[in-house]
């Protein structure tokens, strides 16, 4: 993807996505997570995160403000903290 400079953005990589989901699943899915939701999904996870990455009004940089972006859309579906 071009972004509005014209720079390639690296992140709209199906590598990067991976790894944005393991980042997040270490925030609110896995076992250890540091904000463990409650019943959560993955598959719920993968698709905020996919979600997350296609957005068209800010740039999609794999970073905390776009893991409180998942945070916040399965916060919207329902999902507690543990």
């Amino acid at each position: 993807m071009i972004t509005m400079n014209n720079e390639i953005n690296l992140y709209q990589s199906p590598k990067a996505l991976k790894v944005f989901i393991n980042y997040c699943c270490d925030f609110y899915f896995n076992e250890t997570a540091v904000w463990k939701l409650k019943d959560l999904r993955k598959a719920d996870l993968t698709s905020a995160c996919k979600l997350v990455q296609k957005r068209k009004d800010c740039e999609f940089l794999a970073d905390s403000t776009d893991r409180e972006k998942v945070r916040d859309i399965l916060l919207d579906l329902g999902y507690e903290y543990a």
